[in-house]
């Protein structure tokens, strides 16, 4: 996949610049960035919470 974390980190950002998921990220928008980034199912696996407890816990 990628040779180490930074192009991980790196391809992660490109990504979500391209795809305009920065907005939902600065408005602390997790299930629209989720809805985005993982489907329309992303409820299913709660991954709109999971950012928010990531977000909440380095916060």
């Amino acid at each position: 996949m990628y040779k180490d974390e930074a192009s991980q980190l790196d391809a992660m950002i490109r990504y979500i610049k391209v795809n305009k998921l920065v907005s939902s990220l600065n408005r602390h928008d997790w299930a629209g960035f989720a809805r985005s980034y993982n489907g329309p199912d992303f409820a299913k696996n709660q991954y709109d919470l999971k950012l928010l407890q990531a977000y909440k816990f380095i916060k």
